[in-house]
C-alpha cells in the first residue's frame, strides 16, 4: 500500500502557496510493461509524480525550483492546453503533456520523451482515446535523442522501451526497424528475446500491452 504526505510549496515562477501531495512509499507488485511502465500498484502514485501550481498552472517534479529558461518557456505560453475537469484523468493526462512541452523547448528530448509516456499510461488508466496519439509524441522525442547518439548502454535501453511504444501506437514499419536496430547491437539474451517476442506480436499487428511476466511465459 502506498502513503502520502503534504508539503507546503511556494511556486517559483509566481510565488503562490499552495499544499502539494507527496510519496512516502510506494508499494510494487506485479510486473512491468514492456515499456518498463510500472505495475498497477506503484503507478497508482502517478498523480503525486509532478506538482501543478494552483495559481499559475506551472508543471514540474518541484514547482519551487525553476531554472530562468524553463520560467521564460512558461511564461510564453509552452504547454497551454485546454482546460479538462479538475480531478480528471484528462487534466492529470494534461499536466504530463505540460511538463513535456517544457522539457521539448529546453532540449531536454528524453525527459520530454518520459513525460509524454507518462501522459500515454495515464490516458490508459482512464481508458482516455488519447494514449496513442501521447505515444507517438514520445516515440517521436526519444527517436530524435537517440539521433544525438547518447551512450550505447543509455541508447540500448531506450530502444527497448521505444519498440513497444512503436507496436503500441500501431506505427509498424518503425516498430519493426527498431527491432531490426536493437537486435544487431545488444546481443544480450534477455534483449534477444524482447526483441523477438516484439517482432512477432508486430506482425500480427497486436498493439496490446504486454507485460514482463508475458515475456517470461513465452520463454518457456
Amino acid at each position: 500500500m502506498s502513503t502520502y504526505g503534504t508539503k507546503q510549496v511556494i511556486c517559483a515562477v509566481c510565488e503562490a502557496e499552495s499544499v502539494q501531495t507527496t510519496i512516502v512509499s510506494a508499494s510494487r507488485a506485479g510486473a512491468a510493461d514492456l515499456d518498463l511502465r510500472a505495475p498497477r500498484t506503484e503507478r497508482d502514485t502517478i498523480h503525486a509524480w509532478l506538482q501543478e501550481c494552483p495559481a499559475c498552472g506551472f508543471v514540474s517534479a518541484d514547482i519551487s525550483v525553476a531554472s530562468e529558461p524553463e520560467i521564460a518557456a512558461f511564461n510564453a505560453g509552452v504547454g497551454a492546453l485546454g482546460d479538462a475537469e479538475p480531478g480528471s484523468g484528462a487534466e492529470l493526462m494534461q499536466r504530463f503533456q505540460r511538463r513535456a512541452a517544457i522539457e521539448n523547448v529546453l532540449g531536454d528530448l528524453r525527459a520530454a520523451g518520459f513525460r509524454s509516456l507518462n501522459a500515454a499510461w495515464v490516458a490508459d488508466d482512464h481508458d482516455l482515446p488519447e494514449a496513442i496519439e501521447r505515444r507517438r509524441e514520445a516515440a517521436d522525442c526519444y527517436s530524435r535523442y537517440l539521433a544525438t547518439d547518447p551512450p550505447d548502454e543509455e541508447a540500448n535501453h531506450l530502444g527497448v522501451m521505444l519498440i513497444d511504444i512503436l507496436r503500441r501506437a500501431e506505427v509498424w514499419d518503425e516498430a519493426e526497424g527498431y527491432c531490426d536496430w536493437l537486435a544487431a547491437r545488444d546481443t544480450r539474451p534477455i534483449v534477444q528475446t524482447i526483441v523477438r517476442f516484439q517482432g512477432e506480436a508486430i506482425a500480427r499487428r497486436d498493439a496490446a500491452v504486454h507485460t514482463m511476466k508475458d515475456l517470461e511465459a513465452a520463454r518457456v
